[in-house]
């Protein structure tokens, strides 16, 4: 963690993207404090106005707690604020269920927190184990008008054959639903060295399945120093291009304008 656990602001971000048409930055809460969720957003507000990054915000707010109405509309104040990323409580394995338990996907409590942000016009970054994609498509298919973004490529963490089968299929089933996107992240291992081929062949799989549900729907993302610990930038370069030619430029055009400032 020393490696990456350093200062990474606008400055940094330039000097690292150098050499790379970047047309919006979106800023994902950063899991600091959850008692500072509402300052986090102001902060990055300050950080735009002085350095024109980022251009969009993903926010932070519980979703099965009384406040929650409170706090989006804290969030909505300021202006760059796009979306929410909130964790629902998932299981350790995937022989495990929390379902129905507190702050998870079948919470009454939680869904009432969900619906405000198609009240709203709010987003949702999802960040699940993929045992728990199902259930995510099923909140999917409840509230077709709110946009879904899955992080980080659905965990592909099983890289055996039946692993990466059961990924597949719990990918596919999240996939049917046309409000769904999935961010190109994150396909390195805990405790296990890069490995370019293994995870070029999660990338491409990712895009297979988009391209099976006629939909392509995908982000590629950058995580700022963490990235720096491995290759995969280059890998995220390489794979930009293999993303690109399956999409459309005006598409493209479209949804980077949609972050932008209104």
């Amino acid at each position: 963690m020393r490696r990456c656990a350093r200062t990474f602001c606008p400055q940094t971000y330039r000097a690292a993207s150098a050499g790379v048409q970047v047309l919006a930055t979106v800023h994902v809460e950063a899991e600091r404090d959850r008692s500072e969720q509402v300052p986090e957003t102001a902060w990055l507000h300050e950080m735009n106005a002085s350095h024109g990054l980022p251009n969009a915000v993903v926010a932070h707010a519980w979703f099965d707690q009384p406040d929650t109405e409170e706090c989006l509309l804290s969030h909505l104040r300021y202006p760059l604020v796009r979306g929410i990323r909130s964790k629902p409580v998932t299981s350790a394995t995937p022989g495990q269920s929390v379902a129905g338990q507190p702050g998870s996907m079948q919470d009454e409590a939680w869904l009432r927190g969900f619906s405000l942000l198609q009240k709203y016009g709010l987003s949702w970054d999802m960040r699940v184990p993929a045992w728990h994609l199902p259930e995510a498509a099923q909140v999917a298919a409840m509230f077709p008008q709110v946009p879904m973004v899955l992080n980080h490529h659905g965990f592909a963490w099983d890289r055996s054959e039946e692993g990466l089968q059961r990924w597949r299929g719990w990918m596919e089933t999240l996939a049917r639903q046309p409000n769904v996107h999935v961010k190109l992240s994150e396909f390195g291992l805990r405790d296990q060295p890069w490995d370019q081929q293994a995870n070029a062949h999660c990338a491409r799989h990712t895009g297979h399945i988009r391209l099976a549900a006629l939909h392509v729907r995908q982000q590629l993302s950058g995580g700022g120093p963490a990235y720096s610990l491995s290759t995969l930038g280059k890998s995220r370069l390489a794979y930009a291009g293999w993303s690109h030619r399956r999409s459309t430029t005006g598409r493209d055009e479209r949804q980077c304008a949609a972050l932008l400032p209104h």
